[in-house]
């Protein structure tokens, strides 16, 4: 078996490559994270194979006695949660030549997603998390971290509009549980498609449109038409859920 590290924010990942040619990702969690978050990760894994399954994401590979995760004790005495998930081939969107029919099936895949995930609750689907965009009017609380007063006050204004004026009406919108993080590191492209989704770690009840904010986020920056990119993206979610 040959196995090596993948890029992650707060686990370690690394990917297997078996003897007989099958591909895996071993998954470590982070001794901090809640178990009950990876529980809902999990869940949410088995909910779309089973809602939707053609939709390409990691399928979770079972334990032989049929447990979803094991646990295993660390050399500094620290328990670690790891799972085994399938492995999604294809590069990074965040390497691919975006050009507007990759753009539209971002848009495409960030609805069926959401659309798989419709019917999908958990017990911790509404958690303490920073990239909940309904959340983000708790981060006042944290701009003495920005040291230039001028960069720090425009920050502060930004988050006193969000919360008077933009969150009252993210409250009326639909609202689901989301993938939350649809970006360029977290989709898998192959032929100038969107061949699979990863990374469920920042999944949480919000609002729909939070969903389909992020690619257009990320893939607008340095954009020589902005404006376009975002109607590709918008019109491949449209054709799915309007």
């Amino acid at each position: 078996m040959l196995f090596r590290s993948l890029v992650s924010e707060r686990d370690q990942n690394f990917r297997l490559h078996t003897n007989d040619g099958s591909e895996w990702v071993l998954k470590i969690a982070n001794p901090a994270e809640n178990p009950k978050l990876l529980d809902m990760q999990t869940q949410a894994l088995l909910h779309i194979a089973q809602v939707d399954p053609s939709m390409a994401i990691p399928r979770v590979k079972p334990a032989s006695n049929g447990a979803l995760f094991h646990e295993i004790d660390g050399v500094d005495g620290r328990r670690f949660i790891t799972r085994v998930l399938t492995y999604l081939p294809g590069e990074l969107l965040q390497d691919a030549t975006l050009h507007p029919a990759l753009l539209r099936d971002v848009g495409t895949t960030t609805a069926r997603l959401g659309r798989s995930l419709r019917g999908f609750f958990h017990p911790s689907a509404r958690h303490e998390l920073l990239w909940d965009i309904t959340q983000a009017p708790e981060l006042r609380t944290r701009t003495h971290h920005i040291g230039e007063p001028g960069h720090r006050a425009v920050v502060e204004k930004v988050l006193d509009h969000f919360d008077a004026d933009v969150l009252p009406i993210l409250r009326e919108l639909r609202a689901q549980v989301i993938h939350n993080d649809i970006g360029c590191m977290n989709t898998i492209v192959a032929d100038d498609r969107v061949t699979g989704v990863i990374d469920f770690g920042d999944l949480v009840h919000a609002p729909m449109i939070a969903d389909i904010a992020v690619p257009i986020a990320e893939l607008i920056v340095n954009n020589k038409d902005p404006i376009a990119t975002a109607a590709e993206i918008t019109g491949g979610y449209h054709s799915v859920t309007a």
